[in-house]
This record gives structure tokens, C-alpha cells and sequence, in this order.
């Protein structure tokens, strides 16, 4: 899975529509930032300082992936693999450790029958 934003030289970001879009970005992720320094702020002075710094760092991470779009694109990737493994890992378990791709069958014993048993 191929993300634009995961290159830093992608067309998008080299080309005249890209720098404006990185500018707004930029000040979008100031404000964010500055908004969350204040509310921190509040909620420290009213004593909630855990509630403070989940603000912050909640508001620095979003702030980062504004300044820079190409590492949210390279942390979407990231997930994309990860998330694609544990599905194909997850598709070895239920087909019992096999390779393949269409999914397993269950061999019961009781092929012929009406799905009776009879006791030996």
C-alpha cells in the first residue's frame, strides 16, 4: 500500500500546490499546539496534572504529523504492514499452519453420512 504523503519527494510535495498545503498544515499545527499549552495550563492550575499531560502530548503528536505530512504517510505504512501481517498471521491459525490462500477444510469423518454417528 503506497501512501503520498510517505515520500517526501512525491510529486504532491515538490510541486507549487504542495508548499501552500505544507504552510497550512504548518500553522494548523501551531494552533494545535498553542491551544493545547493553554488547556494544559487550565488543567494543571485546577489539579488535574495527568489530564495536563496527556493534553500535551496529545497535542504535540498532532501538532508533529502537521509539520511534517510525510511521516504521518510513513506511520500510516507502518500500520498497514503490521495490521497485513497479523491478518495473514491470524489466516495461519485457522488454517492450521498451512500456506494457503483460499482458506482450509475440516475433514470430519463423516463423509457419506446423513451426519449420524452410530457408537462402535
Amino acid at each position: 500500500m503506497h501512501i503520498l504523503a510517505a515520500d517526501p519527494t512525491n510529486p504532491l510535495w515538490t510541486s507549487s500546490l504542495g508548499d501552500p498545503i505544507k504552510a497550512v498544515l504548518g500553522a494548523v499545527g501551531m494552533i494545535v499546539i498553542i491551544y493545547a499549552v493553554f488547556k494544559a495550563i487550565k488543567e494543571a492550575l485546577s489539579g488535574s496534572v495527568g489530564k495536563a499531560a496527556k493534553t500535551v502530548i496529545s497535542g504535540a503528536v498532532i501538532a508533529a504529523f502537521m509539520l511534517n505530512p510525510p511521516m504521518l504517510g510513513s506511520l500510516i505504512n507502518t500500520v498497514s504492514n503490521v495490521v497485513s501481517k497479523v491478518i495473514s498471521g491470524t489466516g495461519d491459525v485457522v488454517d492450521g499452519g498451512s500456506t494457503s490462500t483460499t482458506g482450509g477444510t475440516v475433514d470430519t469423518g463423516t463423509a457419506g453420512t446423513s451426519g449420524t454417528t452410530t457408537a462402535p
